[in-house]
């Protein structure tokens, strides 16, 4: 039982380590880089939905990836909608999930998915933040 229960742990516990090690191997890989030049200041989902203070505020940088310069063009072209998805994104988290490096990384994720969802010349593989500010 205890040899199960350590394999299931060791398991786990390298499943986890690929799946960071595939979330950062998009800063490597990416040959494109496009910085979003206004900064994004927005209120987060409070804890409490009665009293919106509860929630916090973001302050960040965003910086999208991609592999291919069409993508670049095409985002420029929509780069309103872009910020607008992000910020879609961002309210639907609170700021205790966005302190850890998991929760950006969740945000990141979500936002490049819904990014993608409006692109029509390729995809953005991902997102990177010069700069995040959390004050609950």
């Amino acid at each position: 039982m205890k040899r199960l229960f350590m394999m299931l742990l060791l398991c786990f516990i390298f499943a986890k380590a690929a799946d960071e090690n595939s979330y950062y191997r998009v800063y490597r890989d990416a040959k494109l880089r496009m910085e979003i030049e206004k900064e994004f200041v927005t209120i987060l989902k409070p804890q409490n939905p009665d009293d919106v203070k509860t929630g916090g505020y973001a302050k960040f940088r965003v910086t999208l990836l991609s592999n291919d310069k069409a993508v670049l063009k095409e985002l420029e072209t929509k780069m309103d909608i872009v910020r607008s998805i992000i910020l879609d994104v961002i309210s639907g988290f609170m700021a205790v999930e966005l302190q850890s490096p998991q929760g950006r990384a969740k945000f990141a994720n979500v936002a490049t998915t819904s990014i993608n969802a409006i692109l029509t010349d390729g995809n953005v593989l991902g997102m990177a933040f010069g700069d995040f500010v959390i004050q609950p």
